[in-house]
């Protein structure tokens, strides 16, 4: 995350957004997420740890 903050200026906003994989999207991970991709940040609790040292305006779920 430190490449993604390091191109904030000052008071700028970081917008970042992950795919929701609960509920029946979970069933699709294998299907569409190859290996490469770090599916352990897409749990909101482990993203949202990433952030400690920014101030959180939001970070949950959106849409359904």
């Amino acid at each position: 995350m430190a490449s993604h903050t390091a191109i904030l200026k000052p008071g700028g906003t970081l917008v970042i957004s992950i795919p929701n994989v609960a509920g029946i999207y979970r069933h699709l991970i294998p299907v569409f997420i190859v290996e490469r991709h770090n599916t352990e940040i897409m749990r909101l609790s482990t993203f949202r740890s990433l952030f400690t040292e920014l101030e959180q305006l939001y970070c949950g779920i959106t849409g359904g």
